[in-house]
């Protein structure tokens, strides 16, 4: 897919029209199959991780 007349090396800039912030947030962007356990884990330990750090700055 690509942008009609949009030089290559511009095309990123095209597709990515928008700026978002994300702070203190977890973001999962999934394509395709997906082994759900093994994602339950991921999750998982990203929430102990992000509860550790935020009782470290208590």
């Amino acid at each position: 897919m690509g942008w009609p007349n949009q030089p290559e090396n511009n095309k990123k800039e095209r597709e990515c029209n928008c700026c978002i912030e994300i702070e203190n947030s977890i973001v999962v962007i999934i394509c395709g199959e997906v082994d759900i356990e093994r994602l339950k884990n991921c999750l998982q330990t990203a929430l102990e991780v992000k509860s550790d750090a935020a009782a470290g700055q208590e």
